[in-house]
């Protein structure tokens, strides 16, 4: 009985430690494969986002698109345009913004929370990452896509911690980001994302003009 136990201890350290092993396997790949090419140069994120209001809310379940543009010059470079705004951050930390009107220089205090989100680290963002999943090569459409799906921490709201849900796309053979979906839940609005990654060595980010 007592070898018997033994085995069992030992059968059960063994896959705990090919859990942890897995795990370590998964983060260590996607890390990897989502830390930025420097050699793979300038890249674009087009993004189109739904809100589906709840039905309780004045806007009845009506459902509201937003289309926004990043490119990325690595490694320090990139541009966020919007259909109301424009922001440019160049390589030696300046940063300028405008809505709509004249170019407005970015302040220090500004551009320090415009760097902690910038896409300058990662091609999908992973600040506050957990329950990462390494789900392989899938087939959609008739096309391979390695595919990873984890959650991110967002900031908490009056009705408990905000999550998002993001799946992330990356061509087998190339290893680089082809696409995205991010699904959030916020005070009962569902916001779905979907991003279409494209590399593009013509893409260039300069000071804007006065």
């Amino acid at each position: 009985m007592l070898h018997t136990s033994t085995e069992l201890v030992l059968a059960g350290s063994m896959v705990l430690l090919s859990v942890a092993v897995a795990r370590a396997d998964c983060a260590g790949e996607f890390g990897d494969i989502n830390r930025i090419k420097s050699t793979a140069g300038p890249y674009e994120i087009a993004t189109t986002l739904s809100i589906t209001y709840p039905s309780g809310t004045h806007q009845g379940s009506q459902t509201a698109q937003a289309v926004h543009a990043v490119q990325v010059v690595p490694p320090q470079s990139f541009r966020i345009r919007t259909r109301s705004a424009e922001v440019v951050v160049i390589g030696n930390g300046k940063g300028w913004a405008s809505g709509g009107g004249p170019w407005v220089e970015v302040t220090k205090e500004k551009m320090a929370d415009l760097l902690e989100d910038a896409p300058l680290s990662g091609y999908f963002a992973i600040k506050g990452q957990s329950d990462l999943q390494c789900q392989g090569v899938q087939n959609i459409d008739g096309m391979p896509y390695l595919t990873f799906v984890y959650t991110i921490a967002g900031a908490a709201n009056a009705r408990g911690p905000q999550t998002t849900r993001i799946t992330a796309y990356f061509d087998p053979v190339t290893r680089l980001p082809i696409g995205g979906q991010s699904l959030t839940d916020v005070m009962g609005a569902r916001m779905h994302a979907e991003m279409v990654y494209r590399f593009d060595p013509s893409i260039k980010i300069d000071p804007p003009n006065p």
